[in-house]
């Protein structure tokens, strides 16, 4: 990939947003691992709905971030340029427009992780990252033309927490034939 300003620009943005999610999520792991070796069933699914309130919460904070002052932040990199600054600003609103859902399935990982379902959190971790994106970007632009691939990653977060939903849906429905 060349490194260019919007490359670095974008790249430093996603790396800032991702850091938060990732440390909340490892922070959260020791909880969950506890509650899961105490048996405390309930209290674990509480506070993994309340967490994810939360990230949901910050990402959407960090969405409206990206809409309303991104432009500013770009201008660290390239402060004469205010082509590139706009097209930067641009571009990165369809990019970010599902990473909200990036935090929550962070979230879902380290949870999965923690109350040993790894076999999830490998599913989770491989959809968001292996599975989605390559698909999407190798048959979006194909069907709806170049522009669509700054939708790919967003796209393949919604996926990925579809996905989420359908396991924990799922699990939800398995809790209930076993009582």
């Amino acid at each position: 990939m060349v490194n260019t300003p919007l490359n670095k620009a974008l790249g430093y943005l996603m790396l800032i947003i991702s850091t938060i999610f990732l440390g909340m999520a490892e922070g959260l792991q020791p909880v969950f691992s506890y509650f899961t070796g105490t048996g405390e069933d309930t209290r674990n699914q509480n506070i993994r709905r309340f967490a994810a309130k939360i990230f949901l919460s910050i990402g959407v904070l960090f969405y409206l971030f990206i809409l309303f002052f991104s432009s500013y932040f770009f201008s660290i990199f390239t402060p004469e340029d205010t082509k590139l600054i706009d097209f930067m600003t641009s571009k990165s609103i369809p990019y970010f427009c599902g990473f909200f859902l990036a935090g929550y399935n962070i979230l879902m990982i380290s949870y999965w992780q923690s109350t040993q379902r790894t076999t999830k959190a490998f599913l989770i971790s491989f959809s968001r990252s292996l599975i989605f994106p390559p698909i999407l970007i190798f048959i979006l632009p194909v069907i709806f033309g170049g522009k669509v691939i700054w939708l790919c990653h967003s796209i393949g977060e919604g996926l990925t927490a579809c996905v989420v939903l359908v396991l924990l849906f799922r699990n939800k429905k398995q809790e209930r034939i076993e009582r």
